[in-house]
């Protein structure tokens, strides 16, 4: 394990920034309209990519660097709340709900078919 900081916290600040530089690529390729349909995609992507990574049982420092800090840049919480509330306060409830359960379950569905798939394949 690494425990240098100088080697760690640039490599940390790397990962976050390329998740972040790709969650902002997504979200603006879809334009205005495209912006539910992008954060859908990172979160879900992100989502899976996380259950792929923990089924790999990398490193400490590489779990820290991919899953903490690239997925942590790629995937958000606070801009799916912005979407939910501003759903809400148009009064398109039944969008904010679906919003909410879509990324959540879909979230959780999705590490955990990462996670099942690459598990089965590392075992046989």
């Amino acid at each position: 394990m690494i425990d240098n900081l100088a080697v760690l916290a640039p490599a940390v600040a790397a990962g976050g920034a390329a998740g972040a530089l790709l969650r902002w690529l997504v979200m603006r390729a879809g334009g205005t309209a495209g912006f539910t349909a992008g954060l859908l995609f990172v979160n879900l992507g992100g989502s899976l990519a996380l259950g792929i990574i923990l089924a790999l049982s990398w490193s400490s420092e590489a779990w820290l660097v991919v899953a903490i800090a690239f997925t942590g840049g790629l995937t958000t919480f606070s801009t799916l709340m912005v979407d939910i509330v501003q759903s809400a306060r148009t009064g398109k409830w039944t969008a904010a709900v679906a919003t909410g359960v879509v990324h959540l379950a879909g979230g959780a569905l999705l590490c955990g078919v990462g996670h099942l798939a690459v598990s089965a394949l590392v075992a046989a």
